[in-house]
Order: C-alpha cells, then structure tokens, then sequence
C-alpha cells in the first residue's frame, strides 16, 4: 500500500499539471486512487487491478468522488486494444505487477497512453530486504534499462520514480 511519504510527492506531482484524465495501474485498497481523486478534482480516473476486492476504499467514499473512478477488473495489458481507442492518460500512476515481464508490459503500454507532457510515474522504486532477495520487486531494474531511453528520475525521499513527456 503506498504510504504518506509517496503519497504526498505522488499527488503533488500530479496536482502540479491539473489532468483531466489519470490511468492507475494496481489499485490495491484504493488509497492512492482517492489520494490522486482528492488532489486533482477535475480528472476522471481510471483504475486497473486484478484481485476482486481491489478498491473497497473507494466503496466507502463520497459519491461526488467515487462517481468519477472507474474500476476495471483485470488485467492491464490484456486491455490494450480499448485503451489504444481511448483518449491518452495525462497522468498514470504505475503500481501493478512488479515482476520483470510485468513491470515492463505495463510501463511501455502506459508510455504508449500518455498524452504529451503528460507525466508517469512509478511506485516501489526501491529494493525492500526480502525483494530483492527474491526478486520480487523488479521495478528498479525495469526503470534502468527505460532510463537508458528516457530520463527517468526518482523523487527525492520517496520510492516514486517519474518522467514528463515532452509536448508536441
């Protein structure tokens, strides 16, 4: 679950470029989903995960706040044709699958959703003990390779790495 010391940079971030629309990937309880509705009230949101009870934070919210989250059930990659139909993602929050495979399906389908000078940004940029033990946690390993390519940086005292796309 993305605690305070993420949340606050991650929705500063955010707020900072007052999107209309906000891709999540990974949802878990819903805090982040409600943090980023809370910090940028003008945007519609859109929230992946896999597990049924992913967002049950969101249940319980307000219903000026909830009507503007829409929840979807699976898997991100696998939605990629109806999200290419879409209009691009001003802002998306990458906190999905952190395998190797996964996290890299996920980041290059979102750079692909990003409207220009739009802005993504990724969680659990950071090794935990056990995680990287085990190689649970891939996502530092994923964002240097892409740093390669692009400039991606991480946000000082958080484990929230981002990148803003240049505009046209």
């Amino acid at each position: 679950s993305t605690g305070p010391s993420d949340l606050v940079p991650l929705c500063s971030l955010a707020h900072s470029i007052g999107p209309r629309r906000i891709l999540e990937i990974g949802c878990h309880l819903g805090a982040g989903t409600l943090s980023l509705a809370l910090a940028c009230p003008q945007a519609r949101i859109v929230t992946y995960d896999i597990i049924p009870t992913a967002g049950r934070l969101i249940d319980e919210s307000e219903p000026a706040t909830r009507d503007r989250i829409e929840r979807r059930l699976m898997s991100f990659p696998t939605d990629e044709i109806r999200l290419r139909a879409e209009a691009p993602y001003d802002f998306i929050y990458v906190d999905g699958d952190h395998t190797e495979a996964g996290a890299s399906a996920d980041t290059e389908l979102a750079l692909d959703l990003l409207a220009p000078g739009g802005i993504i940004a990724w969680h659990d940029y950071c090794h935990r003990g056990h995680e990287w033990i085990y190689k649970t946690n891939c996502v530092p390993e994923v964002l240097a390779a892409l740093s390669q390519r692009i400039p991606v940086r991480q946000i000082a005292g958080s484990w929230i790495a981002a990148w803003r796309k240049p505009s046209r």
